[in-house]
This record gives structure tokens, sequence and C-alpha cells, in this order.
């Protein structure tokens, strides 16, 4: 009878996943933009799919922010933090998350946070 052979993987892996779905008042949100900062540099971004589905591959031991909003939804800011230990590195990290984010109101001005999702 042969016995079975098992290896882990302990090589060091570069980045992890951030997946997300978009929602608004329970509806999917699709073609919306998705932006992600580090500091204050915008770094990438990427457009929601039909589903609402988004996703971001992240360096390991930095802060970042995704920002979403456009003209129909309020801004929304994510803090995302990455600070795993190297000894669990080998390990497939994968984060999802479901975002609700509120559509605009009629008559009210957002020209501060129009302001902000320029820089």
């Amino acid at each position: 009878m042969g016995a079975a052979v098992f290896s882990q993987n302990t090589e060091e892996k570069k980045q992890l996943t951030i997946s997300g779905t978009l929602l608004s008042q329970k509806d999917l949100v699709s073609d919306e933009k998705i932006l992600l900062y580090e500091g204050d540099n915008a770094i990438s971004s990427t457009v929601s799919n039909d589903l609402g589905f988004f996703e971001f591959e992240l360096e390991y031991d930095k802060l970042y922010n995704i920002v979403i909003g456009s003209e129909n939804y309020k801004m929304k800011w994510l803090t995302i933090g990455t600070k795993i230990p190297k000894a669990d590195r080998a390990n497939n990290h994968i984060a999802n998350i479901i975002v609700n984010i509120d559509p605009r109101q009629e008559n009210v001005k957002y020209t501060i946070i129009k302001k902000l999702a320029q820089k």
C-alpha cells in the first residue's frame, strides 16, 4: 500500500487578493469605478462588472484605501491593512467583501466630495 506524500509550499507569496461586490439598496452595481490608493497616490483602478464584482492584488505590509463614488453614488472609503506575519505568507490570502453604497440624493451639493475624488 502506497503512502500519500504531501508537501507544503513554504515560498512567500508577494501579493494577496481582495475582491468585492458592490450593492446599492440590495441591487448589484455594475460599471462603477473603484480606485485603489496607497497614501495619497492612486495606484490602480478598476470597474465593477455586471455582477458588481471587483478585485485588486495588494502587496504585504501596506495600508491601502479603496475609494468608490461617482455622480450616481455617495463616496465610500475602505481602509485595508495587509500586515500578515511572514510565516503565514505561503498560504493564499483572499479577502471577499460586500460593499453597500448609497445613491446620491437630488438637490444635495457634493462639491467637497467631488474635489476629493479628483485628487
